[in-house]
C-alpha cells in the first residue's frame, strides 16, 4: 500500500506529482487513482471492484409527459467505486442527500416514443447490488454563477446507516476539507478508535489526537 502511495506522488517519469509551486491535489482524485491502482496489482479486479467496492447502478429512462407511456427498454448497468452525490440545497442528514440520489431527475434527451416529441425525459438512478465496504464522496462545491461555491452546511453522519432493506453499513472515517475554494484548502480525517468504537482519531497530518465529540 505505501509502495503504491509513493508511486502516485511520482507520478509520471520519475517526477513528483508536487514539483509544481502551488498545486492543489483533490482527495476524491487520489482516492479513484489509488484504487485503480490497487485494482491492478493486488486482488483480481473482478473481486475488489464487484464485490468490495463496486457499487451497482441501474438507470433508466421514461418520458416526462403524462400523457406518455414510453420507459425506455435499455438500462444502463454501471459500477462504480466511489459513490458521488451532491448536497443539494435543503439536505442535512445523508438519508436526506441519498433520497435526492435517487430521485427521478429531468434530463435533455428526446422521447423516442412515435408521436411524442417531448424533448425531456426523466432519469430514474437505482443500486441494485451494494457492496461490502461502500466509500461515499459528498460534494460541497456548487457551481453558482459561473464559480465553485462550497456548501457548509452540516452534514449529519449516523454511526450506522442503513441505505436500503438488509443493508447496514457502519462508520469506520471521514475526510474534511479545510477551505473556502477548489483551488486551495487542506484537508484531515477522522478514523474510528478501533480500542473505543465510541471515540475517533483525528488526523491532522502528524497530529493525531482523541475526539469524543467529533460527530
Amino acid at each position: 500500500f505505501r509502495r503504491l502511495v509513493s508511486n502516485y506522488i511520482r507520478g509520471y517519469g520519475g517526477r513528483s506529482r508536487f514539483d509544481s509551486p502551488g498545486r492543489q491535489e483533490d482527495v476524491h482524485e487520489f482516492a479513484v487513482a489509488l484504487l485503480g491502482m490497487l485494482m491492478e496489482e493486488t486482488l483480481p479486479h473482478s473481486m475488489l471492484k464487484d464485490e468490495l467496492l463496486g457499487s451497482h447502478f441501474v438507470r433508466k429512462y421514461s418520458c416526462n409527459q403524462a400523457q406518455c407511456t414510453y420507459v425506455d427498454s435499455v438500462i444502463e448497468n454501471t459500477i462504480e467505486t466511489i459513490l458521488s452525490m451532491e448536497i443539494g440545497e435543503e439536505a442535512n442528514t445523508l438519508d436526506d442527500i441519498y433520497n435526492h440520489f435517487i430521485d427521478a431527475e429531468e434530463i435533455t434527451r428526446r422521447c423516442p416514443s412515435p408521436g411524442c416529441s417531448s424533448p425531456k425525459s426523466l432519469r430514474l438512478t437505482e443500486i441494485s447490488v451494494f457492496p461490502k465496504m461502500l466509500i461515499i464522496h459528498l460534494k460541497r462545491f456548487e457551481l453558482k454563477a459561473s464559480r465553485y461555491v462550497k456548501i457548509h452546511r452540516q452534514i449529519h453522519l449516523p454511526l450506522q446507516w442503513s441505505p436500503h432493506l438488509g443493508i447496514k453499513y457502519k462508520l469506520t472515517g471521514f475526510i474534511v476539507h479545510i477551505g473556502q475554494s477548489t483551488n486551495a484548502g487542506h484537508y484531515v480525517s477522522y478514523r474510528r478508535d478501533l480500542s473505543n468504537e465510541n471515540n475517533f482519531i483525528f488526523v491532522n497530518d502528524q497530529l493525531q489526537t482523541t475526539k469524543t465529540d467529533a460527530l
